[in-house]
């Protein structure tokens, strides 16, 4: 390969085309912050006609372009909608349900240095998981006929008759579920949400209605209020109120941190969720914090960022307990470094999101 053939790594635009099934969407979204490291990238979700929670869901949702359709217009359709809001040098069209590993976008990204080369696909072990193919190629052959129903084969056949390459791609860690398996999803087991607050009146109402959608039965949430002077305690009394049986109001006059404290002291569950009261979290949240817990074997907690709030941590009671009494702050810090420091001296690792995924209210 020659010098003028060789291009820095691209950037990419990552494609989700999805109708219906958002707790499977929002898995995926987590998955694709946490694993999608070296490469700079966009990611795009096509809401293709969805009935369900995607439709309500998605706006919640920072650092995804979300296109919305009122019908499903099909795959093609979405698929060049996307690929006209597209900033990416690279399009990666990829299967919602596609289980990608760390480091997939990167390996993937790396087959179009050569500027030879116009399209990746994956090999018979992957098919249908994803196809990738340079944004400028794509739009010089005009994208997807959405008239056909071989549509992603056509495009490929005229990038080749064009004497552009085409690459399959078998070291891309990606994982297809099988298509006759019946996996069954275990129930997670119920968490204590505990909101710290102080003087948060403008955004606690709508923080407390979004975990409203996420509890599951046998959930509770602790509202530990740090000494507010504004609405704060109105908002948290009247939520208590209406699940007098599952919520309640912690009151210390010491600040947030302390407020913390007595509610993390406060909560009745072996697992805890740490809510920012700026969060409006979308539906699924706590699944996907789940989800991705599951995935880290060694980690008692995992945290994911939210923009201008600071992240959201899940993770065992006495784990977090711990971390509270020794260095509360580490909470309410936006990059999870004291976090995982502080876990660590407690004896336990953190598994940490960097990537925005919910949205600041």
């Amino acid at each position: 390969m020659s010098q003028a053939q060789i291009s820095p790594v691209p950037s990419a635009s990552v494609v989700v085309p999805v109708t219906n099934g958002w707790e499977a969407t929002f898995r995926s979204l987590l998955a694709l912050a946490e694993r999608s490291g070296g490469v700079r990238r966009e990611v795009i979700v096509v809401d293709n006609g969805c009935s369900d929670e995607t439709r309500l869901a998605l706006p919640h949702l920072e650092g995804v372009l979300a296109i919305r359709n009122e019908r499903d217009e099909g795959f093609a359709r979405a698929c060049n909608q996307a690929a006209a809001a597209a900033q990416g040098d690279v399009l990666v069209f990829l299967d919602r349900d596609a289980e990608v590993g760390s480091g997939w976008l990167e390996r993937l990204a790396m087959h179009f240095v050569d500027a030879r080369v116009a399209a990746v696909c994956p090999g018979e072990r992957l098919a249908g998981a994803f196809f990738a193919v340079r944004t400028s190629d794509y739009r010089d052959a005009q994208g997807l006929d959405e008239k056909s129903a071989t549509a992603a084969d056509d495009l490929l056949a005229r990038l080749l008759r064009r004497d552009r390459r085409v690459e399959l791609a078998e070291d891309v860690p990606i994982q297809m579920p099988a298509a006759t398996a019946t996996v069954a999803v275990p129930a997670r087991p119920p968490v204590s949400v505990v909101v710290p607050v102080r003087d948060g009146a403008a955004t606690l109402a709508a923080c407390l209605q979004a975990i409203e959608g996420n509890l599951r039965p046998g959930d509770e949430v602790v509202i530990a209020d740090g000494g507010s002077e504004d609405e704060t305690l109105r908002h948290a009394f009247e939520f208590a109120a209406r699940h007098h049986r599952n919520a309640k109001v912690v009151d210390h006059v010491g600040g947030v941190t302390g407020a913390l404290r007595q509610g993390l002291g406060s909560a009745s569950r072996e697992v805890i969720l740490v809510v920012h009261p700026r969060v409006s979290m979308p539906s699924g949240f706590v699944e996907g914090m789940f989800a991705l817990l599951a995935g880290h074997a060694s980690a008692g907690a995992v945290a994911v960022e939210v923009p201008r709030s600071g992240v959201c941590v899940l993770g065992r009671a006495e784990h977090l307990r711990a971390v509270g009494e020794s260095s509360a702050n580490a909470f309410f810090k936006h990059d999870g470094v004291e976090l995982g420091r502080a876990l660590q001296r407690v004896g336990t690792q953190l598994a940490y999101v960097p990537a925005p995924v919910g949205r600041a209210a």
